[in-house]
């Protein structure tokens, strides 16, 4: 039945030679081979794990980095809100004082300048008669010199 398909017997020796090859080879090479291949994979594994677990703990402290600078800026503002609120208070206190201390000025000034007036208006009340009866003198005189000149034209004397 070989004979028909072309195989002689000679196939036997080569499938021998072929399993004895094959146990040779798979106890030297394949046997190292696949206990490597098998410790690589644990290796990937393990490798694939330890980046996975990096990753989370990476993702943990972004969100506590996140969570702290969210803590930090609202500390900040109400720091600032704060500083503010102070600065605005202080600012108001200054403002009160100097409008306080401009009113006193300004009524220091209106008292002077009133007193000034009062010292003026009492130094003409004494130059008052003195001044009405040399412009009354001088009316008067006037008055004479006109009636004088006026009798004159009138007597025909001019």
């Amino acid at each position: 039945m070989l004979g028909q398909l072309g195989i002689n017997e000679s196939i036997f020796v080569m499938f021998g030679m072929f399993v004895v090859t094959f146990l040779v080879v798979s106890l030297l090479a394949l046997n190292k081979l696949s206990t490597t291949l098998v410790e690589r994979e644990s290796r990937m594994h393990g490798r694939e794990d330890k980046a996975a677990h990096l990753v989370k703990d990476l993702d943990s402290i972004r969100e506590q980095v996140k969570q702290s600078m969210n803590a930090a800026r609202a500390q900040a503002n109400t720091d600032f809100l704060a500083i503010r609120a102070k600065a605005v208070e202080e600012q108001r206190n200054i403002i009160t004082t100097a409008r306080e201390k401009a009113s006193v000025e300004m009524k220091q000034a209106r008292d002077n300048v009133q007193q000034q007036i009062a010292t003026e208006v009492k130094k003409l009340e004494g130059d008052i008669p003195r001044i009405s009866k040399a412009i009354l003198d001088k009316v008067l005189e006037q008055a004479g010199s006109d009636r004088a000149t006026v009798a004159n034209i009138q007597s025909g004397a001019e």
